[in-house]
């Protein structure tokens, strides 16, 4: 299943899928490296170290270039060699665990990560720590396995954070940060508690309590009604939350401005300095932006950049070159139009989409279109394809889909009968 659907799996789910097909990916990611982590994402790669071990040579077997669920740099697996690596647990509790990871070569940054939305996995490396490592950045990777947007991030880890890097024989001189959504927001609201002096968030979000935010509603209910995310100038809490993010930090922000993360971005600009704030804009990349960046081969790249050297480079032809191969690209593009109400351009789109490679939500898209267009019989054609495949997660809803549809067509043909007399006659 493509990674940019994990966020709708239940935990469960997820860890089923991954042990019950475990040599399946192992061998799929040998025979395309090009996606080899999204294969081998949960499992198990990186050992951990004994905080009484200074160091272990080589604890990483097979370390994937790219990171979780779509952060990291396109490539094959690969080894982490000719290094010592030490990894020490700072923070362990039930819902978060905080683990550094330190090279010999006494780097003089750090890097610091936060887990991304449905991570359920403390035990593993975090977000995007094995690519970092590869490229030689040390790393604090926060992970937590709840989402509820690291509330449960707390003075006193902080406080632990400082007293166990304090303890470095070479100390680090800066400090970064680098999220994507839930762990974007994470890395700009502790700006200034962690002292970074560069962010870099991939599609972050300003505040999900916002009534008009309604994509992640089903976390609320396990949000603290007391803890405030952050706000504007003249908002309820602006007070409590003007000192979250930090002055002194540069941060860089990647965005679909075509998708409802603008409305966030926007948000941000009004309290960031903009001498201290890049924006690179990726039309049709969706939430998070990092899967469509992974798609045309350019995460790494402007990971790296903009972490390393605090720019963005340039990923236009990459764009071009892709744009008519990208699924993401495509997939946005058709939503986009039929928001618009350009549904024929929609539909020949999610066309083009099944053409290049079949898949449920496509059909399912395909059959919303149809059903827009009051083509009901062909609606219902492409949803009975999109549920001829058996072994897809999200079956259920599409099922659901289908008789709600049906149910809808059947009240609207009675009520048209009933307004022309017709139906007295049946």
């Amino acid at each position: 299943m493509p990674g940019r659907y994990k966020r709708d799996l239940k935990p469960e789910t997820i860890a089923f899928l991954t042990a019950r097909y475990t040599p399946v990916l192992r061998e799929m990611a040998r025979l395309d490296p090009d996606y080899a982590d999204l294969y081998l994402e949960g499992l198990a790669s990186v050992s951990s170290v004994s905080r009484k071990s200074p160091a272990v040579e080589n604890p990483v077997q097979s370390i994937p270039v790219l990171a979780a669920r779509a952060i990291a740099s396109e490539g094959s697996t690969a080894n982490v060699n000719n290094h010592s690596i030490a990894r020490s647990t700072i923070v362990d509790r039930a819902d978060l665990r905080i683990d550094h990871f330190r090279s010999q070569a006494k780097n003089e940054t750090v890097v610091f990560t936060f887990s991304e939305r449905t991570n359920r996995d403390l035990a593993g490396p975090g977000f995007a720590t094995e690519f970092l490592l590869k490229n030689g950045v040390d790393v604090v990777a926060i992970k937590t396995n709840r989402d509820v947007w690291y509330e449960n991030l707390l003075e006193r880890d902080i406080r632990e954070i400082d007293r166990s890097l304090s303890w470095t024989a070479t100390p680090y001189r800066q400090r970064l940060a680098y999220g994507s959504s839930m762990g974007a927001y994470a890395a700009i609201r502790f700006s200034r508690a962690l002292r970074f002096d560069r962010v870099v968030a991939l599609s972050p979000l300003f505040d999900i309590k916002q009534g008009w935010e309604t994509r992640w509603r089903e976390d609320l209910p396990a949000l603290s009604p007391d803890l405030l995310m952050l706000a504007l100038p003249g908002e309820a809490g602006f007070e409590q939350t003007r000192h979250h993010i930090s002055d002194s930090c540069d941060f860089l922000m990647v965005f679909d401005p075509l998708d409802p993360d603008l409305d966030h971005i926007r948000r941000f600009q009004q309290v960031i300095a903009p001498e201290r704030l890049q924006l690179l804009a990726v039309p049709y990349g969706g939430h998070p932006a990092g899967q469509y960046l992974l798609e045309i081969k350019m995460l790494g790249d402007v990971g790296l950049s903009a972490l390393k050297e605090g720019r963005f480079p340039s990923i236009a032809a990459a764009r071009r070159q892709y744009k008519g191969h990208s699924t993401i690209h495509l997939f946005q593009l058709a939503e986009h139009c039929q928001r618009r109400g350009h549904l024929h351009w929609a539909l020949a789109i999610i066309k083009r989409l099944i053409a290049m490679r079949d898949h449920p939500e496509y059909q399912l898209q395909a059959s919303r279109i149809f059903r827009q267009l009051g083509r009901i019989d062909e609606a219902v054609a492409a949803v009975d394809r999109a549920l001829g495949f058996a072994d897809y997660i999200f079956r259920p809803n599409i099922e659901n889909y289908r008789r709600e549809m049906l149910a809808q067509n059947s009240l609207s043909e009675n009520r048209s009968l009933l307004s022309s007399g017709d139906l007295w006659h049946h």
